[in-house]
């Protein structure tokens, strides 16, 4: 189109009105970008899972990880500049953000659905982790295959049920 404009002086009318759909579909997809990235940083209190955390650190756990709905959840290290903050990842791996305070951060790769599973988390941390144990068969908190049926059935073993205050 700009050679077209820069070698006859204009554009045909066909042209004009293929601009101006062009920037019609731009102007849609600007919108809905900034419409997920408000709905993304929309204050949610967050703070249940930073006590469920502050609980398994009382209990002596020393590297903490929650894992439910496909997400990962655990501590920064003391003395790392996010000391403090809980790092959320995709259970593949990916860093999504972190909750700090009562808020979820995200980074460019986290979802929309990333923030409503720690919107359930935090409506009810020890049932999610219930849930999630009896759906696989592991336990959310520490990770390992649950064996002993009373753990099957509860979804979550009693040491790490004690220890996070489940």
């Amino acid at each position: 189109l700009r050679e077209q404009y820069g070698t006859k002086g204009a554009l045909s009318e066909n042209q004009v009105n293929a601009v101006y759909r062009m920037k019609a579909k731009a102007d849609e997809t600007r919108a809905a970008k900034q419409a997920e990235r408000a709905a993304m940083n929309a204050v949610v209190d967050l703070s249940p899972i930073h006590a469920m955390f502050a609980k398994a650190a009382e209990s002596g756990l020393k590297r903490p990880a929650y894992r439910a709905e496909g997400l990962t959840l655990s501590l920064a290290k003391p003395g790392s500049s996010n000391f403090g903050a809980i790092y959320v990842k995709r259970s593949s791996g990916e860093y999504l953000g972190k909750v700090v305070g009562t808020n979820f951060l995200a980074n460019h790769d986290a979802k929309p659905e990333d923030k409503a599973i720690l919107e359930k988390i935090a409506a009810n941390p020890s049932q999610v982790a219930r849930d999630y144990g009896k759906r696989v068969g592991i336990c959310s908190c520490c990770g390992r295959e649950l064996t002993d049926p009373a753990s099957i059935a509860a979804g979550i073993g009693p040491i790490c049920a004690t220890g996070w205050g489940f």
